[in-house]
């Protein structure tokens, strides 16, 4: 087939050959094509969206905790208050109110589950597995809080993560104790 022209000298980037033939067909050459014309035809822009940073979702994991035993309703807010609820391994936590309320802020998707660990002094700690995030969630209710069992006494700052022997000779030390029994302190 006979050449029409030569479009080697053609300014294009793209540098993909091209040959016209007598019947006009005509090659395109990547992002710019020649017309019938031979007349080169820059390509049409195309827009595209740019993307916008999105930031992630976040949460609110929250609910209620409460002690397993009797206590006057005037010490309510002192024995409701001081749970510590922590997302283990996130650096998220929170600690109840004095209605044993609590609430942790942007808590991130999480389909797999974290691990919610519920702790107070002299408490025997729990852990509920598996928690599955996809949106706000409360664990407990005001009606149905988790409960947590007092009696792991702390040694030495230190809890064995146990009610044993151990805790019940710490307490039975101060059995049939009165306040006159604590030691005098000499100022």
């Amino acid at each position: 087939m006979p050449w029409i022209g030569d479009i080697s000298g053609l300014d294009n980037a793209y540098s993909s050959s091209v040959k016209l033939t007598m019947s006009i067909t005509c090659t395109c050459i990547r992002a710019n094509y020649i017309d019938a014309n031979a007349t080169i035809v820059p390509p049409t822009p195309t827009k595209f969206a740019t993307p916008t940073p999105t930031e992630a979702k976040t949460y609110t994991v929250s609910g209620y905790v409460k002690h397993d035993f009797n206590f006057a309703q005037s010490s309510g807010e002192l024995i409701n208050s001081g749970f510590s609820i922590e997302l283990e391994d996130t650096g998220l936590k929170a600690m109840t109110d004095t209605k044993g309320y609590f609430e942790i802020k942007n808590v991130p998707l999480n389909t797999n589950g974290y691990t919610v660990k519920i702790s107070k002094i002299n408490y025997l700690s729990r852990e509920i597995r598996n928690v599955s995030v996809r949106g706000n969630i409360e664990l407990f209710s005001s009606i149905n809080p988790i409960a947590l069992w007092a009696g792991d006494i702390s040694k030495g700052g230190v809890q064995d993560g146990a009610i044993n022997i151990s805790d019940v000779i710490i307490i039975a030390t101060h059995f049939n104790a009165t306040v006159s029994s604590y030691p005098d302190v000499g100022m």
